[in-house]
């Protein structure tokens, strides 16, 4: 093969031809995929934060109801993962026979994974929302608060004439208190399964790119970068449904 027709062959796109730009887009995936987690991971919190204060001031929050296709995209995943962690070991020992096939199921399993997200969590925010929304309004406050008095701040010059010298402390004035608001999930619920979405979208667009590269004969032995980070994201996903789906199970 000559130089040229080697060079092209090689993977430009995601690692470059160099250990340091392996070693350089390595570290910024793990600075994406911590950014991303901390959002994520935040986000999930609050659910949970607001749920149990819901919970707390006696508010009749549903259940999640969990369909049976969710367990199936969570073999899914956790199978695929392991398929392309697979590729990835057979590609780094130069076995293009058992790299080729095991790329290719990851990636079929990868798509089976989105297409049985997608119509898990669907039917998830499709029953959660009908749930919430069926609910009977809270009663409308009759109570008004008391109105505050009009207070007067001196001038520096001291106060005009026929004005009390000596007006009321502040300790006096009656204090407003804060209505209460009701905390509702539906929006909340809403982002979890929109960045879940995103996620294993972007996932599933870098496996086509690996998957189609590798078929093509792209990865070897010393230039096998873009499997190896396709590979950390799709764990990163993993780990990211199974927290999503082991909340959602603590909470039905």
């Amino acid at each position: 093969m000559a130089l040229s027709d080697h060079l092209r062959a090689k993977d430009w796109t995601f690692t470059g031809t160099s250990r340091v730009a392996q070693r350089r887009n390595e570290f910024a995936l793990y600075v994406l995929i911590g950014s991303l987690g901390m959002f994520f991971f935040a986000a999930l919190l609050g659910y949970v934060l607001i749920r149990l204060h819901a919970l707390r001031v006696g508010d009749k929050v549903p259940p999640i109801e969990l369909p049976w296709i969710l367990w199936v995209s969570t073999a899914f995943a956790v199978v695929g993962s392991g398929f392309l962690w697979r590729a990835l070991r057979s590609v780094r020992r130069e076995r293009q026979d058992l790299f080729r096939p095991q790329l290719v199921a990851a990636f079929l399993l990868g798509a089976a994974f989105c297409v049985t997200q997608t119509i898990g969590l669907s039917f998830v925010l499709r029953d959660h929302l009908a749930v919430m929304r069926a609910r009977p309004p809270a009663p409308a406050a009759t109570e008004q608060p008391p109105q505050r008095p009009t207070i007067i701040v001196p001038p520096l010059g001291g106060l005009p004439q026929g004005l009390p010298s000596n007006p009321a402390p502040m300790a006096d004035y009656p204090v407003r208190t804060r209505p209460e608001m009701t905390l509702h999930l539906e929006g909340l619920l809403f982002v979890l399964i929109l960045l879940h979405a995103l996620h294993f979208v972007a996932g599933m667009i870098a496996l086509t790119i690996v998957t189609r590269r590798g078929l093509a004969g792209r990865y070897d032995h010393e230039y096998h970068g873009g499997v190896r980070l396709c590979a950390l994201y799709w764990r990163f996903l993993d780990v990211v449904w199974i927290a999503l789906f082991g909340t959602f199970l603590l909470t039905t």
